[in-house]
């Protein structure tokens, strides 16, 4: 820890804002009892790591369903039956099946092996993103999707993926109706499900490291290569608001399941906390221990925050009044993080080219995490 030189963009500023922002942050104390507990640590889960500041590679629909980025495969893991099974593979070896043509106004995939930056689960579809533009989805099982798809989104020198975010359809139901694709090109892209269309395209003027949209989907919230983050009217993308704070490039962002708070992530070692409804000032700056903030989760009930660092580091932050944090502390790089869907356990993808593994921590009897509806794997 007094050894590790934590990466930044803006180095004289988060410098200079060091001392107010650590007079800033909340203070904090551990839960009498973990909000979350371990319970198991799974070597079978591999994990890699393409682009250091890209951290959202792990993904859990379910207890017993995971999904994780390792060496360009999206690979799924049953915690039942203890198979694995590739769902998307863009490594380009002999085997791996041809990507589909891609849709209209849209350009093919390049010959060969895609570098996986990111990677998205939900509503039955699983998304990976690469670094010269690449979007591929591919449908779960009872997916909508009748065929995997595939396409560059831009063809720009500087056009990685950074993040993606799926979205249901407006008529509810749970299956997906878009994705939205953040890109280092500046730009947040809704392309529709199955075939990738484009919808619109957003340009922002930096580059989009995470976007995510409400769950009213009403609303992108937008985080790159600017200290500030951005609103944008997810029809139109005009910019309702602007929420200043963080002092550094943020990687992370996610909304409270409720829809009016918003977490975003960043450089300057804080997670910031915002009211959407007052963006003038955020509700509460949170401290990481160690570098920082790369991924963030909200629990599904609303009742923690999971802030993920590069790496060593993982606190789950209690949302009730932000004085309580369980630090959970242990030896790798941080692939990603992700709650089951019903809350009860909480994962951590550890990515090492020796000792690669998943963490899982339960819910069950901890303060605030009383309940473990999902029973024991």
């Amino acid at each position: 820890m007094k050894q590790l030189d934590n990466y930044v963009n803006l180095r004289e500023a988060v410098d200079a804002a060091a001392p107010a922002l650590a007079a800033e942050a909340v203070p904090s104390t551990p839960p009498a009892r973990p909000f979350y507990a371990f319970a198991r640590n799974c070597r079978a889960v591999r994990s890699s790591i393409a682009h250091f500041q890209l951290r959202n590679l792990l993904w859990t629909p379910s207890r017993e369903d995971v999904y994780a980025v390792h060496a360009a495969r999206l690979v799924h893991w049953s915690g039942a039956t203890r198979a694995r099974t590739v769902v998307v593979d863009a490594s380009g070896d002999p085997g791996a099946p041809p990507p589909p043509p891609p849709p209209p106004g849209l350009a093919p995939l390049a010959p060969g092996r895609v570098q996986v930056g990111t990677a998205a689960v939900a509503c039955g579809v699983a998304a990976v993103g690469g670094f010269n533009g690449e979007v591929i989805v591919a449908p779960l099982r009872a997916a909508p999707l009748a065929r995997p798809a595939a396409a560059r989104v831009t063809l720009s020198d500087n056009g990685i993926t950074n993040a993606l975010d799926i979205v249901p359809t407006a008529r509810g139901g749970g299956a997906a109706g878009a994705v939205v694709a953040a890109s280092n090109d500046g730009a947040v892209r809704v392309l529709a499900l199955p075939t990738l269309a484009p919808v619109a395209t957003f340009a922002l003027g930096w580059a989009v490291n995470c976007a995510v949209v409400s769950p009213d989907g009403t609303t992108i919230a937008a985080v790159g290569d600017d200290p500030a983050a951005a609103l944008l009217d997810a029809r139109s993308g005009a910019r309702a608001a602007t929420l200043a704070g963080h002092v550094d490039y943020s990687f992370a962002a996610a909304w409270h399941p409720a829809g009016t708070l918003l977490a975003t992530g960043n450089q300057d070692a804080t997670a910031r906390v915002w009211d959407v409804r007052a963006p003038g000032r955020s509700l509460a700056t949170l401290r990481s221990a160690l570098g920082a903030v790369r991924s963030l989760r909200w629990s599904p009930d609303g009742r923690h925050l999971a802030a993920a660092e590069p790496a060593d580091f993982v606190t789950v932050h209690g949302g009730d009044g932000w004085a309580r944090a369980q630090r959970i502390d242990f030896f790798g790089e941080v692939a990603g993080i992700a709650f089951t869907p019903c809350g009860s356990r909480l994962s951590i993808a550890v990515a090492d080219a020796t000792y690669s593994s998943l963490l899982q921590y339960d819910r069950g009897g901890g303060e605030g995490g009383e309940g473990d509806d999902g029973g024991a794997a």
